[in-house]
């Protein structure tokens, strides 16, 4: 079933937890939550990740596509989802919408134990053949089934949904 942009109201009841490492767009996002008077919004400082620690960032591409790299002048701190939901930082996820810009793999490999538990939807943009290939692979070996909201570019990049079978 095709996917709407309605569908992911989190309502009067939901809620939503946002991850961005990036100070620039942190102060837009923020802007946007007061603005619109939205108190069911959590901003996490940090990048998703495999676990917990610190990492470099590139912010030279633009504030849209920003990403973990060795040689990043950035420094952020990086969260794995598993640690936070398992700590009671956050709530297990009904839905994840993921964009991380090439980390996808490491992002799911640190959500690994929260996707298998709760089985949230997942709307998963991906940046090269690698990755998305690697993606479709995760997604299968765990009992989900995908469809292309986009079809695939040239280079790779992709969204996909990935819906628990």
């Amino acid at each position: 079933l095709p996917i709407s942009l309605a569908s992911l109201k989190a309502g009067a009841n939901g809620r939503v937890i946002a991850f961005e490492p990036r100070p620039l767009n942190l102060r837009f996002l923020h802007g946007h939550i007061r603005a619109n008077n939205l108190a069911n919004v959590t901003v996490i400082e940090s990048c998703v990740g495999e676990a917990s620690g610190e990492a470099r960032f590139d912010t030279n591409t633009g504030t849209g596509t920003g990403h973990l790299s060795a040689d990043g002048e950035l420094s952020v701190k990086l969260v794995a989802l598993d640690e936070l939901v398992r700590d009671g930082k956050i709530p297990a996820p009904n839905l994840i919408k993921m964009d991380v810009e090439g980390a996808e793999l490491q992002a799911l490999a640190g959500a690994d134990n929260v996707i298998r538990a709760s089985r949230p939807t997942m709307l998963v943009s991906t940046h090269g053949h690698q990755n998305h290939d690697g993606v479709l692979k995760f997604f299968a070996l765990r009992s989900y089934s995908v469809e292309l909201i986009q079809p695939k570019r040239p280079n790779g990049d992709a969204e996909v949904i990935a819906r628990p079978r």
